[in-house]
């Protein structure tokens, strides 16, 4: 096991350091994806398998490193230099690829490690490389200011959970604390723990009204800074919320309802918001703001059937999300633009694309067979099963139905119609964009197969 591990961090150091452009790094990117998969893939053992050198896996994060891995492979695959504008040079394509490995790194030590102040660390630690990926790679001339947001809205929501890890004297362990009593020993003050230990996470994920930061960060990043943003950042607060509810459940009371409210009606306000958005990357981060308030119910529910919905909504969103993004670029590389009102009869001028389209639409919305759609399931058990819980199946409903609007509605307006612009050449392209879109639509179709080994 310990082996694997070496293995697979080694073949993204080489990765980050190779000389022959962005397929060699990609090639050395994969075999770290299967390195690591082969670690963390443990379906059947107990809860808790310790790695090694103070790492440790359970279910969910054993997803996520694997999601982690997976994601950044494929963002090496559609950044390949050779088909982006201004990156000539080898220059630029190697800072590139040495910020998605630093990244990757950062956030698979953060799954991995067992320590809450290591954990804390590498947390805000991600933020870094990810504010060099936007600013650095951006497209338009906000893209510092937008860097700024994302790191003034994290940071500053992170340091009440840097007091609260304080006053612990960093002893708090990921894998043991849940079995001692904090409450009897604390000074501070419930509240303070309470959203102390949240606040960061409800920020990250990012929970309404805090998602302000996100939808302005997808707009002026890069494809590949996108993708790694919805597909892996995300799931950074996710991942931290759950572990911050398993040590510090003794303080929360209502608290945990208001969340969910606040959660829940947020999602349905984003997915209102998705329907009157025209650019297509903006509509699609308000569609992830709204599919990760079930993130946010998921795990304040407390019960079995809430945190397997939080597991398999944080993998489906990942890999939809960061697919919906990836097809937008390809889009874009296609027409030109990125506005619902320029981009038309993509079912004449480019058949195929119109169908991976509809594939990844679909599972947005989500429908069968896709792996998004038995996260949304398993709510409503959860809701059914918390007493007063379950007037919060109007909402979600509301967000479900407009959802499933603003998907259809994108869907007719890019393929229907004629073609408002002439389409640009795209046949040198076509084959790296019809792979990377592959790579998104196989694991939400294949993952429906693995679903018993996801859920507990």
């Amino acid at each position: 096991m310990k082996m694997a591990l070496v293995l697979g961090f080694v073949s993204i150091l080489f990765g980050m350091g190779r000389q022959e452009g962005h397929f060699m790094r990609g090639i050395w990117f994969g075999l770290g994806t299967v390195f690591m998969s082969t670690i963390c893939y443990r379906p059947g053992v107990s809860p808790l398998s310790v790695v090694g050198w103070g790492l440790y896996v359970n279910q969910l994060s054993s997803w996520l490193v694997c999601l982690t891995w997976f994601i950044s492979f494929i963002v090496i695959v559609v950044s390949t230099p050779k088909f982006m504008d201004g990156w000539g040079s080898s220059e630029p394509q190697k800072a590139f690829g040495v910020c998605v490995g630093v990244i990757t790194l950062i956030v698979s030590f953060c799954f991995l490690v067992s320590n809450l102040l290591w954990f804390y660390i590498l947390f805000e630690g991600s933020l870094l490389p990810m504010f060099y990926l936007v600013a650095g790679w951006g497209s338009y001339q906000e893209r510092v200011e937008a860097g700024g947001y994302m790191m003034i809205y994290t940071v500053g929501a992170s340091l009440p959970l840097l007091l609260v890890i304080g006053h612990y004297q960093g002893s708090l362990s990921k894998s043991v604390s849940v079995f001692l009593d904090l409450k009897g020993v604390s000074v501070l003050p419930s509240v303070v723990v309470c959203y102390g230990s949240l606040m960061a996470f409800l920020v990250k994920l990012p929970l309404y009204p805090f998602h302000l930061w996100l939808p302005k960060a997808h707009v002026e990043a890069p494809t590949g800074g996108s993708m790694i943003l919805a597909g892996i950042m995300l799931k950074l607060g996710g991942f931290g919320m759950v572990c911050s509810l398993s040590l510090f459940s003794e303080f929360f009371s209502w608290e945990l309802w208001a969340i969910s409210c606040m959660g829940v009606l947020g999602g349905a306000l984003c997915s209102a918001y998705c329907v009157l958005q025209v650019d297509l990357k903006s509509a699609i981060a308000y569609s992830s703001v709204a599919h990760m308030s079930l993130v946010v119910y998921g795990a304040c529910s407390m019960n079995s059937w809430g945190l397997n919905s939080c597991t398999v909504t944080m993998i489906s969103h990942g890999l939809s999300s960061s697919g919906l993004f990836c097809m937008v670029h390809w889009i874009y590389e296609l027409t030109g633009s990125r506005l619902l009102s320029t981009v038309s009869g993509l079912l004449v001028s480019a058949r195929s694309f119109s169908t991976w389209g509809f594939m990844l639409l679909s599972a947005n919305i989500p429908t069968p067979p896709w792996l998004s759609i038995c996260g949304e399931i398993l709510v409503v058990p959860s809701m059914l099963s918390n007493s007063g819980h379950f007037i919060l199946l109007f909402p979600v409903s509301v967000m479900m139905f407009l959802g499933a609007v603003f998907s259809l509605g994108v869907y007719v307006e890019l393929t229907q119609g004629k073609s408002s612009m002439e389409t640009l050449c795209f046949s040198d392209v076509e084959k790296v964009a019809h792979l990377s879109l592959f790579s998104h639509v196989v694991p939400l179709m294949g993952l429906m197969f693995f679903i018993d080994k996801m859920i507990s």
